[in-house]
């Protein structure tokens, strides 16, 4: 409250703070020496903090059965704190609430919805709660063994869809053992399962390391340079006796967008052609060319953030909870709020369970709902006039298309 003083760095706070530590640690094994989460553990840094070696309290040690069912991570309830991060960051981040808490005192723990396994649980192994885990009572399933002190962090951008997620690669030598969200604008720390756990390819024995060339019908390793020299003399040679329209540019949605901004830059000004695609383009053809015309731009005209602010989700042709998971979390914890969700799908999706009105509609007819939806719009008079006269065109032609949409005709 306004002129309170609030101290958090004093004799009598520290005395508290190793209370609590010490109370935590008499239910929690003292096996740090073999313990995989040892020097990345909060509770061993803790007591580090407040000179603790073993707990002064007389606790009772759980006997819980490893659990191994989930095929990403393991669960180890005797490591188990109850601190409540992975409850915490299921029920109201990922807002997938596959977890609670059971029982009282020494034996109070996560448990899955009426204390079943894991695999049997609404969990979507978004890998999540293992991330916030604090102590190694979830861990990923690692085939490789590595200390937080042998690894090293990059920072990159997961390749797996358009949200732009950030994540840390964890590298033991020259392989991929493990990745940990970063707290970026575009994830907020959370990762689906898999940006989380799908890092396989990267190490995938079959995946080229090093360039090819063909040399007598056969292909044989060749440096990076001598790679680069050959294309580099090919598309010339082409672009010499053919022209600049003879050669042409495929790139890939597993890159960032930066990355495909600078590959289009050099089909475009180093090529010189237009000739430059994308695989996106098979799926987002026709919503890239109706946001463009509609809207002005082919793309989306807001930020992952301002779903927060939304009072009402329409949401029409996606099943956003497979295609953009860390996104829907987004979704349903705008819903949390208070927001409202109407979806309107041949499919029921994940997302039906929590919408406010489900239109299960006959597939090819969205474009029928749209325009019944602007036939009531315009019909009762909630259209916004200056608006439309300030920033539209051709208005009248689409009052004329959606004449003929009554409600009655859409139904």
């Amino acid at each position: 409250m306004e002129g309170m003083v609030i101290k958090t760095d004093t004799e009598r706070v520290h005395t508290a703070r190793k209370v609590v530590v010490d109370l935590m640690l008499s239910d929690h094994p003292l096996d740090c020496l073999t313990c995989e989460n040892a020097g990345s553990c909060t509770l061993q840094d803790l007591c580090y903090q407040y000179g603790l070696e073993q707990s002064s309290y007389n606790g009772r040690r759980n006997d819980f059965p490893l659990d191994e069912t989930n095929q990403f991570y393991t669960r180890d309830l005797n490591k188990c704190v109850a601190c409540r991060r992975c409850v915490q960051v299921c029920q109201s981040f990922q807002q997938v609430k596959a977890i609670g808490f059971g029982d009282r005192g020494f034996t109070t723990h996560p448990v899955a919805p009426f204390d079943r396994g894991m695999d049997e649980s609404t969990c979507v192994s978004c890998g999540n709660c293992v991330s916030v885990c604090p102590t190694g009572a979830l861990l990923p399933k690692n085939k490789d063994k590595f200390r937080s002190w042998e690894i090293s962090k990059t920072q990159t951008t997961c390749s797996y869809c358009g949200v732009g997620c950030q994540m840390n690669l964890l590298t033991k030598g020259n392989k991929v053992v493990g990745v940990e969200p970063v707290n970026d604008p575009s994830n907020h720390g959370l990762l689906c399962v898999k940006g989380k756990f799908g890092f396989g390819f990267i190490n995938h024995p079959e995946r080229l390391t090093t360039p090819l060339i063909k040399k007598g019908g056969h292909f044989v390793e060749a440096s990076w340079d001598e790679a680069l020299d050959l294309v580099a003399s090919k598309l010339q040679q082409i672009k010499q006796d053919h022209g600049a329209d003879a050669l042409a540019g495929f790139s890939s949605a597993r890159v960032t967008n930066e990355e495909n901004y600078l590959f289009q830059k050099m089909v475009r000004a180093a090529f010189g052609t237009n000739n430059v695609d994308h695989c996106a383009r098979l799926c987002h053809a026709s919503t890239v060319a109706g946001l463009a015309t509609t809207l002005g731009s082919g793309a989306m005209t807001n930020s992952v953030d301002e779903a927060m602010g939304t009072d009402v989700f329409l949401i029409t042709g996606s099943n956003t909870t497979d295609t953009h998971p860390v996104f829907s979390a987004r979704i349903r914890q705008a819903k949390a709020r208070g927001a409202k969700i109407i979806l309107g799908d041949p499919r029921r999706i994940d997302l039906a369970k929590e919408a406010d009105i489900f239109l299960q509609i006959t597939p090819g007819t969205n474009v029928a709902l749209y325009n019944g939806l602007m036939h009531v719009i315009i019909n009762e008079g909630l259209q916004d006039d200056t608006f439309i006269k300030e920033r539209t065109e051709n208005y009248d032609e689409l009052v004329k298309v959606v004449e003929n949409y009554s409600p009655e005709k859409v139904a």
